[in-house]
């Protein structure tokens, strides 16, 4: 058909049961218009009479049923750990050497344990993961302490322990989830009595968040939470906290760590350590930047695919930003934060990575990072239809200066000129076997 919604998961159920009337036809998830970009899976099948077909049935699945993609979730995760050194290298730089010291020692760490994650999922992998996993958190811990102690030594008022008390909440959040699914994988390190002491560690530093603990001025205070929004997201974290100890405590008290019960630990960690993460960047945010207003901007950029060069696109903005909230001077009483995601240089991507990220909030004001031409051409035309200029940092092709049919593009590369057209012609023309072309422009030729 022509309609608007043609080339939508419901265009694409339609048009595979017109194919095969006598099938089920099942629509991945993808990012769906009318459900306001909302991820959306379709079923549809032919219906007939007398053997003639009629018309077609087709249903939108319900959220609740997209299974849990736990290769895009470790992908995801692996992405996020990768960017947070990366900020760590540009947008925030060890204030000291003992801090670098033990950065590195993390990273380290995390060097010997990422390509088992990326390697084979199988019995042994998840073996050497659940052995090295421990030397990799104990190096974190210690990062964390040095970080505490030099921030106290600097600014003796700074909650660096309330802001290190969180982000523990985070782990043990974590740790027992993972310990719930080695359980019912079984021959695993973990244990029932493991759990239970999470549990409880977990409520004690719950309460020592909202209450604080007694003030000695020591580094180890932690002050009351009186702050409004701060009591709202704990009581948020709360909310989440109470949902999933629910089956966690049931697998500690001895119960089967069964699939449903399992499915239903990791879903509710997802939720639990969300909240909580919220309340962890709400604490470090609120005392480094009380008074700024963050403007998001939404990155797509170009990290693998035909044409990576999102991996120097992205050290340069955090650069760029590091300095700008630093120095104040051109945004003063603002700072930047570019939220990155790999477009891959693929269109269809990057303008899905777009649509699901504006469905999911509404605080980017603006869209930068995009590289290659056939996504700069695609997702300006979504930038178009939801009012945010884009800014695109490379974006040779020469058609996208056409502000007419481009109106949100600003580009930060050299525009190109129809001299491939142009070569192109004249080796057809003389029949040319070959034409060599030097340039360093690796996007184009």
């Amino acid at each position: 058909g022509s309609g608007e919604w043609k080339d939508s998961g419901l265009g694409e159920a339609f048009e595979a049961a017109m194919k095969n009337p006598d099938e089920i036809n099942v629509i991945d998830w993808k990012p769906y218009g009318p459900s306001a970009g909302a991820l959306a899976s379709f079923l549809s099948t032919g219906i007939k009479q007398y053997g003639k077909l009629i018309g077609v049935f087709c249903t939108q699945m319900p959220p609740e049923s997209k299974p849990i993609d736990s290769k895009l979730v470790l992908a995801d995760t692996i992405t996020q750990v990768q960017d947070l050194f990366q900020d760590f290298k540009y947008s925030s730089p060890p204030p000291t050497q003992t801090i670098a010291d033990k950065l590195y020692a993390v990273s380290d760490k995390w060097a010997t344990l990422e390509p088992v994650f990326e390697g084979s999922q199988d019995t042994e992998s998840l073996k050497t993961i659940v052995a090295q996993s421990d030397a990799l958190e104990a190096a974190a811990s210690s990062l964390e302490e040095v970080w505490v102690d030099s921030a106290w030594s600097a600014a003796p008022s700074l909650e660096g322990t309330k802001m290190m008390l969180a982000s523990k909440q985070l782990a043990l959040l974590q740790n027992m989830c993972k310990d719930s699914v080695l359980l019912g994988i079984g021959g695993l390190s973990a244990t029932r009595e493991g759990i239970k002491t999470s549990l409880a560690a977990y409520e004690a530093n719950h309460e020592q968040l909202v209450r604080g603990n007694q003030r000695r001025l020591a580094k180890t205070d932690v002050a009351e939470t009186l702050d409004e929004d701060a009591l709202q997201l704990l009581a948020s974290a709360q909310g989440a906290w109470d949902a999933l100890k629910v089956p966690l405590r049931e697998i500690a008290d001895g119960g089967e760590a069964s699939e449903p019960v399992l499915r239903s630990v990791v879903e509710l960690t997802a939720d639990a350590v969300k909240s909580m993460g919220q309340a962890a960047e709400y604490f470090t945010t609120t005392t480094r930047t009380t008074t700024m207003m963050t403007l998001e901007i939404l990155a797509p950029m170009p990290l693998t695919g035909d044409w990576p060069a999102g991996q120097t696109f992205r050290t340069t903005a955090l650069l760029a930003e590091a300095l700008i909230n630093r120095d104040q001077v051109i945004l003063p009483g603002f700072q930047l934060k570019h939220v990155i995601h790999d477009d891959k240089c693929d269109a269809s991507h990057g303008s899905e990575i777009v649509l699901a990220e504006m469905s999911a909030k509404s605080t980017y004001i603006g869209l930068g990072g995009v590289g290659c031409s056939a996504v700069c051409a695609q997702v300006s035309s979504v930038a178009s239809s939801i009012r945010l200029p884009l800014l695109g940092y490379d974006c040779p092709a020469p058609e996208l200066s056409d502000a007419a049919n481009y109106p949100t593009l600003t580009r930060m590369g050299t525009v190109t000129t129809h001299f491939t057209q142009v070569v192109g012609a004249l080796r057809r023309k003389h029949e040319w076997e070959k034409v060599y072309v030097i340039s360093g422009d690796q996007s184009k030729y």
